[in-house]
């Protein structure tokens, strides 16, 4: 049966703070095909500016060759306007691909302020590839990130079954360096599957980033539970693979006040909210055990403390005892000092891994994952 499937999405921020200019450049987005398909469409994002984004021209293509790529249009208009804090999908476009080549688009756009705040930082994801004309990129972002703007979906028609698998967290999965390995894995596997990003950098999952002192707090998004379903939920997918709750620790007393900092119960009950949601819905809700992070520094200021540690072992010994689990603290942690990342996993910072490190724990998550029950 032919069906519409989301095959790439990625939960977007507010990044108010790059100022980031958007008239008068052009942007190529190359996204990695797993989904074989005639009709695809795509999902235009503004829902964080206060003023359209007018989309002067769109196309896709095959083949990396702008001359000939196919239209995106909306309402059959191949310029039109993404209204203020919202998303747009656009009209169907035939387009015959196969799940092993790229679909190759091209975006102009333009608002009144010459600015974009809704974008989603990517750090150099397999999943595409961006290009910027004039090239932007490295004056407002380190050499290892790039920004996704314009687009933050694609659906495509199919009649393969894949199993849909949102991502959910924060920094830990939007670098995406053990989601994509663990993607590939399971593909490699004979496992049908599509992963879909809905991490942000700093997210927690009780409370938002306004009472921080970052200048990048609203970029780190409304909490978890409540931007579940906007950024996950919506997308309808069959597994939900979640690595929340350790911003929730790691910012208080640093770039916040220590006030913030929640009991386990508290993290346990939102971790429980996000379950419940889950399960009403037919998503498998697979929870992710918190990391270590002894050593880690925000703002300069040692962000590990005992009783934080307490509470991250409370947590994941809640999540130990639950039937769906993948238990990544272990695997990670440095067997003598359980506080600290494994110096093999560690990316420098003790709090994030590095990439080489995300392939391993992507193929050690991905084989957890189908030891679980009744996953085929």
């Amino acid at each position: 049966m032919m069906r519409y499937i989301i095959s790439f999405n990625q939960a977007f921020s507010n990044y108010d703070v790059l100022d980031l200019p958007v008239n008068q450049y052009s942007f190529k987005f190359i996204f990695k095909k797993i989904v074989s398909g005639n009709l695809v469409k795509f999902e235009f994002a503004n829902e964080f500016d206060l003023v359209p984004l007018n989309i002067l021209s769109a196309k896709v293509n095959i083949h990396d060759e702008e001359e000939s790529a196919i239209p995106i249009t909306f309402n059959q208009k191949s310029t039109f306007s993404v209204p203020t804090q919202s998303n747009l999908w656009s009209d169907e476009v035939e387009i015959k691909n196969r799940t092993d080549e790229f679909l190759y688009v091209y975006l102009q756009m333009e608002n009144s302020t010459n600015q974009l705040k809704s974008a989603a930082n990517m750090f150099q994801d397999s999943r595409i590839v961006i290009d910027y004309t004039p090239d932007y990129s490295h004056k407002f972002l380190p050499q290892d990130v790039q920004l996704l703007v314009g687009i933050k979906s694609i659906a495509n028609v199919t009649e393969d079954e894949y199993t849909s698998i949102s991502f959910f967290g924060d920094s830990l999965t939007n670098h995406a360096y053990f989601s994509n390995p663990f993607i590939d894995y399971l593909n490699d596997s004979g496992f049908k599957t599509i992963g879909l990003n809905a991490g942000i950098s700093g997210n927690k999952l009780l409370s938002s980033g306004e009472g921080s002192i970052s200048k990048w707090k609203f970029g780190f998004g409304r909490s978890g539970i409540h931007r579940f379903e906007k950024d996950v939920m919506l997308n309808q997918p069959n597994v939900i693979i979640a690595l929340i709750g350790l911003n929730d620790l790691f910012h208080p007393g640093t770039n916040e006040s220590i006030e913030r900092l929640p009991t386990a119960t508290l993290l346990i009950d939102g971790i429980q909210q996000l379950m419940q949601i889950a399960k009403v819905r037919n998503s498998r809700y697979i929870p992710i055990t918190l990391p270590p992070f002894h050593g880690a520094l925000n703002h300069e200021i040692e962000a590990w403390t005992e009783a934080k540690e307490t509470i991250r072992q409370e947590v994941n010994l809640w999540i130990r005892k639950q039937d769906d689990l993948i238990d990544l603290d272990k695997f990670v942690a440095n067997p003598g000092q359980p506080e600290k990342l494994n110096a093999s996993f560690d990316g420098g910072d003790h709090i994030h891994f590095s990439r080489e490190a995300g392939k391993i724990i992507g193929e050690f998550m991905a084989q957890q994952f189908l030891e679980l029950k009744n996953i085929n």
